[in-house]
């Protein structure tokens, strides 16, 4: 947010809950930032409730809300998102990742080459996905232009557009830790290499 539009997180008061149902009757505050960024929980009511309310301006959720899907009652901050998400990636080459493999220490001890095994294996597996997309007589799923859309985002992403391992997502790794001391989230910049198990690459 700062990079892009010089938003600080402490220029906001954040708010965290459910999205759509009240699931929750408490929220556990241990592990968010003190000291600049003010955050609040909400018990007994929804974000959704709330935004429609008018008491918070925006939402952020991992799926969209039954309110923008069903009654159009929201709107999205970017209505041209993927056009945004493209001129992003075009400008930067950084498409933030969230997802990472991981082994229980002792395992790792024990039997050091499932660093190998796991990346072996998980890279097979995108080798297949890969392969399926590539299937023009017979999509994998029900999307009528699926080929188009795969060959557009081979011209914008270069044909491995999930890379795996340290080395090819160092710069990303590197700014989404900048970004995560930017917010308060963690106590300093940490190296990547101070993240991850020395046999990762």
């Amino acid at each position: 947010m700062f990079d892009e539009y010089g938003l600080v997180p402490e220029a906001s008061e954040w708010v965290i809950g459910d999205v759509d149902h009240v699931e929750r009757e408490s929220i556990d505050d241990r592990n968010w930032p003190k000291d600049r960024v003010k955050i609040k929980g909400v018990v007994g009511q929804t974000l959704t409730s709330l935004l429609l309310n008018g008491e918070i301006d925006a939402l952020i959720a991992y799926k969209p809300p039954v309110e923008f899907i069903e009654n159009n009652k929201m709107t999205r901050l970017f209505p041209d998102w993927r056009s945004a998400e493209k001129d992003y990636f075009r400008r930067t080459q950084r498409f933030p990742i969230m997802h990472l493999m991981a082994a229980r220490k002792d395992v790792l001890a024990s039997h050091p080459s499932v660093v190998d095994a796991l990346m072996d294996g998980f890279t097979k597996a995108k080798g297949i996905a890969q392969a399926r997309l590539s299937t023009h007589q017979a999509h994998p799923v029900m999307l009528p232009w699926l080929t188009a859309e795969h060959e557009a985002t081979q011209a914008l992403m270069g044909t491995d557009f999930w890379p795996y391992g340290l080395d090819k997502n160092m710069e990303i790794l590197n700014t989404q830790i900048r970004w995560s001391y930017q917010q308060g989230l963690i106590p300093r910049q940490f190296e990547v290499n101070e993240l991850f198990h020395p046999l990762c690459r």
